[in-house]
């Protein structure tokens, strides 16, 4: 569940060029509303020595030239920033919804997974019915209609290009987590649906070229959807995600884009 919010932004220097700004302890969505709203007003200011901005759940990234901008100037204007900023009550955020296909507890990611359950905290139990007894649901079934019942905000991009940190839309008390295991899986099956604390993803498949497959997942919404130059940039204004679950039956239909390879869509799993 989110943390309570530290009382004082913390500004850290990381060597000459980059400046971390964390906004809080624990992640919410009015804080990563804050993060993305001060990251575009700074990018409004096209400040000569600002090389990169880069917003993270409850953080943000600044890379700059230090020949060009001093970082005690830099640190003075973000804080100035984060003044006018305030509780980003005011911020629009625009989104777009694209709905991802899960195959929920499908038998080539449960047949993987169960090749792990010795670094498991339960080993006598699945992925979805650890998950599901650990958010106090009575049944697997329960569990599942939480996970499809609420959109996902696409809250920052990591650990590589097109891997999305989904953030469910619910209340703190609602949020489901999911610990990562006692020790980790050596293999994780591609496009896996995954959990890790509050937050859910799709791991990137094989790279394709130099783009992991995720990026050909955005490509080809892109190529089907709205016209990329009607698009916001993802570094500031983030989609929101909705994912739906499939049965084995209807993905027999589902044609993954070729740059997918097999293209298999799983069930969830935790990290």
């Amino acid at each position: 569940m989110a943390a309570p919010e530290q009382a004082e932004t913390r500004y850290s220097n990381g060597g000459d060029e980059w400046m971390l700004v964390q906004l809080a302890e624990g992640m919410s969505v009015g804080v990563n509303m804050r993060a993305l709203a001060i990251c575009r007003r700074l990018e409004e200011q096209r400040l000569d020595g600002v090389l990169d901005i880069c917003p993270s759940n409850a953080s943000y990234l600044v890379r700059l030239d230090p020949d060009e901008l001093h970082p005690r100037a830099l640190e003075e204007g973000l804080r100035e920033l984060e003044a006018e900023v305030g509780d980003a009550a005011d911020f629009h955020l625009q989104t777009r919804i694209v709905d991802v296909p899960i195959l929920w507890d499908d038998p080539w990611t449960h047949e993987v997974v169960q090749r792990f359950r010795d670094r498991h905290q339960t080993p006598d139990l699945t992925d979805i019915e650890f998950a599901a007894q650990l958010n106090g649901f009575d049944s697997t079934q329960a569990f599942r209609d939480a996970v499809f019942g609420t959109p996902f905000l696409v809250t920052m991009i990591g650990f590589v290009p097109g891997l999305t940190w989904d953030y469910q839309l619910v209340t703190s008390d609602r949020q489901i987590e999911v610990p990562k295991y006692v020790r980790p899986r050596t293999d994780t099956p591609k496009l896996a649906f995954a959990w890790g604390g509050a937050f859910a993803t799709v791991y990137p498949g094989p790279r394709r070229g130099r783009l992991p497959a995720a990026r050909h997942v955005r490509d080809a919404v892109l190529r089907r959807g709205a016209p990329a130059a009607g698009l916001p940039r993802p570094r500031l204004v983030l989609p929101c995600g909705r994912h739906h679950p499939l049965s084995i039956r209807r993905q027999a239909r589902v044609r993954p884009h070729p740059g997918l390879g097999r293209g298999r869509v799983v069930h969830l799993q935790d990290r």
